[in-house]
């Protein structure tokens, strides 16, 4: 038969499982209360990303994020990311992050997305065809969403330095799509429908920045979200930069 144990270790084992309820629903109010205080330092979907969102990017973010509140973690300030691009001539490929934008619930670590730009490599050319997942949109040189996030690469001469090539890619990330269910920054739309929604997010985030660099009417980007058609549709542009007559005209 097995000695009982003293009474000091029996009242241990039952005031252990209620510490333990207790330090749990401390920890859970704790988390819940500092969410809430988050939630009260919500940022407007208006001054999100430079206050660059127009009312269907808007539209799109509120449905990225099942109408949550957001908050960002602001990359490099608005005013100063033209200039960065410009200075980054000599650095081609380095991205230069303008927004990370995330639910009160999240860390900034569990963005819902983040929106970069990179001035391209002068050999860099476009792809041959599209993933079948992807969309593809006319806007600027071309445009590609797909659930991993949405990608426009567009013409900047005029605001950029003759040094380096004319292209500037903006790119979206949408990070959680490879997350599990209710994982943070993971959004609920079907892959195809958080693709679109992105691109309507960065195509009024780059048509801002084109228009800040100088370079809107080049960019080519429209006003309005593009209307998204299957990777099949996608025909390679041609690359200025294979060209000999570019290089004659645009001296390092």
């Amino acid at each position: 038969m097995r000695a009982e144990r003293p009474l000091r270790y029996r009242r241990a084992a039952l005031l252990g499982p209620a510490l333990a309820m207790a330090l749990a629903a401390a920890s859970c109010t704790a988390g819940t209360a500092g969410t809430e205080e988050r939630k009260a330092g919500a940022v407007p979907a208006t001054a999100l990303c430079g206050s660059s969102l127009d009312a269907d990017a808007r539209r799109a973010v509120a449905r990225l994020s099942g109408k949550s509140a957001l908050l960002e973690r602001r990359g490099v300030p608005w005013d100063r990311a033209a200039s960065r691009l410009r200075r980054r001539a000599d650095v081609p490929t380095t991205r230069t992050e303008l927004c990370r934008v995330y639910r009160p619930a999240d860390s900034a670590a569990d963005a819902l997305f983040t929106v970069e730009f990179a001035r391209l490599d002068p050999l860099m050319d476009w792809p041959d065809r599209l993933p079948a997942d992807t969309d593809s949109s006319r806007v600027g040189v071309y445009g590609a969403s797909s659930g991993r996030g949405a990608e426009i690469v567009f013409r900047c001469a005029e605001g950029l330095p003759r040094n380096g090539p004319p292209f500037l890619m903006a790119a979206l990330s949408l990070p959680g799509f490879h997350r599990t269910e209710g994982a943070g920054g993971r959004s609920e739309l079907p892959a195809a429908e958080q693709g679109r929604a992105g691109m309507a997010v960065l195509r009024s985030v780059a048509r801002a920045l084109a228009g800040k660099l100088g370079c809107a009417e080049e960019a080519a980007i429209p006003a309005r979200p593009p209307r998204p058609r299957p990777s099949t549709a996608y025909r390679g542009p041609s690359h200025p930069l294979k060209d000999w007559r570019w290089w004659w005209k645009h001296p390092a």
